[in-house]
């Protein structure tokens, strides 16, 4: 009884070694057919989703400026990759590649959107379109000193004219023999005032930078651009922003400007006239329609309005007046007139005490 339970045991003991020996060998196929590298593995292939491109929605013609308008224009519609060539305008590429500019040629509805079929928009097409019944503006080249980096294209400005005037009058000289002599003298002043309100920048071309030994560096750089945090071994790094450029006193600045023709009459007039300047204040961005009336700005005005004291006519002169209309007044301000003694007249009526003028 005894030797048949040993032989039981010995049994059992071979089958177990006999399963775990196959398990062992079969795994080890398994594994064998197997790859190692996962990137042997082929993964499931997954559909390529179409193209989304720009067609005509109806005919465009030739040289037409084409603005944020998409939808009035332009279809999106969605193509197999391989139609798609490089020519083609994707619809993430509309602000890149057709807003802001102008047709080559014609373009009929239906027809695929084409990069080649534009070009960049010249200063023609940057003209404002006038209000109706308004005259359609030109474009105008202007030359303003100093004015730095204030100016870009887009922006709304004002012109601002300043002219040397000279006012003749005659100056009482010496008296002989009971003969007062007379003597032309000339008074200088400027005038300056606002020449053209809400003028549209159609371009700007700043002056080349001059290095200290006088040679040009050639154009502007572009404007400084805000630091970017660079981390370098878990420590940030303190970056330099890019200088702004630094222009020397006078240099000239070119800006294409939008112009009515009496505008540019008086712009050129005063390009053409000795000892005269033009300037330009640019507007904010919402500020393209209020057009302000101002007085204008002489020394005569100056003291007339604005209460810049006075000086008084002396005992020996006489104001040669020129004839050129009165001066604008406020209201209710009473002319400014002041008397003074001839020569040899009874001196009878005083100099005028000096009263401060309200600025309007």
């Amino acid at each position: 009884m005894r030797q048949n339970s040993a032989l039981g045991m010995i049994i059992a003991v071979v089958v177990l070694i006999a399963v775990l020996a196959g398990g062992y060998v079969y795994f080890s196929k398994e594994r064998a057919n197997q790859p190692n590298d996962p990137s042997l593995i082929e993964p499931t292939a997954l559909p390529i989703p179409n193209v989304r491109v720009l067609e005509a929605a109806t005919d465009i013609d030739a040289n037409k400026l084409i603005g944020s308008d998409l939808e009035q224009y332009f279809n999106v519609v969605e193509v197999q990759p391989t139609e798609v060539t490089p020519d083609d305008v994707l619809e993430a590429e509309f602000f890149s590649a057709v807003q802001g500019k102008v047709t080559t040629s014609s373009i009929l509805g239906g027809e695929r959107i084409k990069k080649s079929a534009f070009r960049n928009a010249g200063i023609a097409e940057k003209l404002p379109t006038p209000e109706p019944g308004a005259e359609s503006p030109k474009a105008y080249n202007l030359f303003v000193s100093d004015i730095g980096g204030i100016v870009a294209e887009g922006n709304s400005i004002d012109i601002v004219g300043s002219y040397s005037l000279e006012q003749p009058y005659l100056r009482f000289g010496s008296a002989a023999d009971g003969v007062v002599s007379l003597v032309d003298e000339k008074y200088l002043d400027i005038s300056t005032h606002v020449l053209a309100q809400n003028v549209r920048v159609l371009k700007v071309v700043a002056p080349p930078l001059v290095s200290p030994d006088g040679q040009p560096t050639g154009a502007a750089p572009a404007a400084a651009q805000p630091t970017i945090e660079v981390v370098v071994d878990g420590a940030p790094v303190q970056q330099q922003p890019t200088p702004e450029p630094v222009f020397n006193q006078g240099s000239q600045w070119q800006i294409v400007v939008a112009l009515t023709s009496q505008q540019v009459e008086i712009l050129e007039y005063t390009k053409a006239k000795t000892g005269s300047t033009l300037n330009v204040v640019v507007r904010r961005a919402d500020d393209q329609d209020d057009q302000i009336v101002t007085t204008g700005v002489t020394m005569d005005l100056l003291m007339r309005l604005y209460g810049v004291a006075q000086v008084y006519a002396q005992p020996n002169m006489i104001v040669k007046l020129l004839d050129a209309p009165a001066p604008p007044q406020p209201p209710q301000q009473p002319p400014v007139v002041i008397p003074f003694p001839l020569p040899n007249a009874p001196q009878q009526q005083p100099l005028p005490t000096a009263v401060p003028t309200q600025t309007p």
